[in-house]
């Protein structure tokens, strides 16, 4: 939340966001983000306006009433998601006094427009089994799980990769991303809208924080390879923050069902039915901490999640990105377990469904 003092103090503005600079802040278009406007010098019915503008477009004015407080509640979630994608909005704030046109005071501040939710309301675990700074303990910093998966080879094609998300280095302006492939180290430069996609190579066996000028090492993420004839199930979504992740999980159970059954009228007396049917997998990951746990449950949040066993087409990203892929996940349980010890992750992802023609 940040709140702003308009040009002439006669009035505050209160942004539910977070705040980049002076005269600036970041809206992100999960969040449901608010305006309050306060008129600060008297206790009277106020008129607002409010408009934004971009580099090649402005939008119309907006006017509201202040309550006799002088305080009002303008909700901009419609506004922020129309806005995305834009650089440099400018959201424009003007007071008028009631039955007049002539300006009361103003105020101009900047939206850096992100996707997701704010870091700060993600509630990551402070504790991510992670002994260097500081900033990896902070409610807003994600780290990487302390088991991930990836095979230089799944379903009997060559892996895809882990994209996993991270906002660490943001916090630690001096850390980078290292990955070590047969015994050769490369630098890892983050991608996505927010720079919080750490893309891992298929077959990597070491992901790696450096920081500071000496390059120190703070963490080391181990990245477990699979044998040839493993059963896995690559799994991709979008965090409630915006970033995509990819990862892998071993499948414990194929799961074979029925939806929806109409047993028809037959010419004989025996049943006849007609079913649709759906397949499922189990996956399973052992020896998490809490934390991996944590990270690992975003998925089930997911809206968007595609799950692939066996690459079909020649363009993986084609097919991650098709509706023959998308599928949804379920489990037991949405709470992360508690203690210091290590915790099993079982899940069912709903891979397909199939009606009866």
């Amino acid at each position: 939340m940040v709140i702003f003092q308009s040009n002439g103090g006669k009035f505050t503005a209160t942004f539910q966001g977070d705040y980049k600079a002076n005269l600036a802040c970041y809206a992100f278009t999960r969040s449901r983000s608010m305006l309050r406007v306060k008129r600060e010098d008297e206790e009277t019915v106020t008129r607002v306006a409010i408009y934004t503008s971009q580099t090649s477009s402005t939008t119309p004015r907006v006017y509201y009433y202040t309550d006799p407080t002088g305080a009002v509640d303008i909700p901009l979630h419609n506004l922020v998601n129309q806005l995305y994608g834009n650089v440099s909005v400018l959201l424009h704030v003007e007071m008028y006094p009631l039955g007049s046109s002539g300006q009361l005071d103003y105020l101009t501040f900047v939206l850096d427009i992100q996707e997701g939710v704010s870091y700060n309301e993600m509630m990551a675990p402070r504790n991510k089994d992670f002994d260097g700074t500081l900033y990896a303990f902070s409610h807003a910093c994600i780290l990487p799980p302390n088991i991930m998966l990836n095979p230089a080879t799944a379903g009997g094609v060559t892996g895809k990769g882990l994209i996993v998300e991270s906002n660490y280095h943001v916090l630690d302006l001096d850390a980078h991303w290292w990955q070590q492939s047969s015994g050769v180290w490369a630098g890892i430069t983050p991608l996505g809208q927010r720079q919080n996609q750490i893309d891992v190579a298929p077959g990597a066996d070491i992901l790696r924080i450096v920081t500071g000028e000496n390059s120190d090492v703070v963490k080391e993420y181990p990245l477990t390879k699979t044998d040839y004839c493993s059963d896995l199930v690559c799994i991709r979504w979008t965090s409630l923050t915006g970033a995509t992740r990819q990862h892998y999980f071993p499948i414990v159970a194929f799961d074979k069902g029925n939806g929806e059954q109409v047993a028809l009228v037959s010419p004989g007396d025996g049943y006849e039915v007609s079913k649709s049917n759906y397949q499922a997998v189990k996956g399973r990951l052992t020896g998490l901490t809490a934390y991996g746990y944590w990270y690992y449950m975003d998925m089930i949040q997911a809206s968007d999640l595609h799950a692939v066993v066996y690459p079909t087409a020649s363009n993986f990203e084609t097919e991650m990105a098709s509706a023959q892929t998308a599928a949804w996940v379920d489990t037991d349980s949405m709470e992360t377990p508690s203690g210091n010890g290590f915790f099993n992750f079982e899940f069912t992802v709903n891979m397909r469904q199939y009606g009866k023609v």
